[in-house]
């Protein structure tokens, strides 16, 4: 088990080496690789570098993504909001747009070149997913990866947010300073 972007074939022969092209290398009759590919939703992005090492982030929406989008095509065509499709019984003349070179989601932001009928032997789709109950960390944590999430997604709009607040804060702060001055002069 794994992110899609590591176990999948990389047939398109993308900047990392997955595990997925690893394996078909050795021993291509035994590997079935089966993508998980969301339509969106909120997931936990975890980070060991940060002082908060858990964010709770929104995941963009397949139609970012070409190869996946296909997959959000059909479920919007088909009314299954969740599926599992085996791509390696397809064929090519009758389901062309699953044999097109696109992109696919890597990790939660990054796009990696992928033909879905060709990196993944079989997908699942799930149109929204949501991201699970901490049984670690607290009330504090979950509310702490809820803020840097939303920093995170929202980054230009907190930080105008936080500019404008500031920016109200310290008008205030100087009327305050300057009421007083003009209270001691008088006095």
């Amino acid at each position: 088990m794994g992110h899609s972007a590591h176990l999948y074939y990389n047939t398109l022969r993308g900047r990392l080496t997955s595990m997925g092209q690893r394996l078909r290398a050795t021993d291509s009759s035994s590997v079935y690789r089966i993508g998980l590919i969301a339509g969106g939703g909120n997931s936990y992005d975890i980070s060991d570098a940060d002082l908060i090492p858990i964010s709770r982030r929104s995941i963009p929406d397949a139609s970012e993504f070409s190869s996946d989008s296909v997959l959000q095509t059909l479920s919007a065509t088909t009314g299954h909001d969740e599926y599992f499709i085996d791509l390696s019984r397809l064929d090519a003349r009758k389901f062309p747009q699953f044999f097109v070179a696109g992109v696919t989601r890597f990790e939660l932001r990054g796009k990696q070149p992928a033909i879905l009928a060709r990196d993944f032997d079989g997908a699942i789709y799930v149109n929204l997913i949501s991201v699970p109950r901490l049984g670690f960390g607290g009330p504090f944590l979950v509310a702490a990866a809820g803020l840097k999430g939303s920093w995170l997604d929202h980054t230009l709009l907190v930080t105008l947010i936080a500019v404008l607040a500031t920016g109200l804060a310290s008008r205030r702060v100087v009327a305050v300073v300057a009421a007083r001055r003009r209270a001691r002069r008088a006095d």
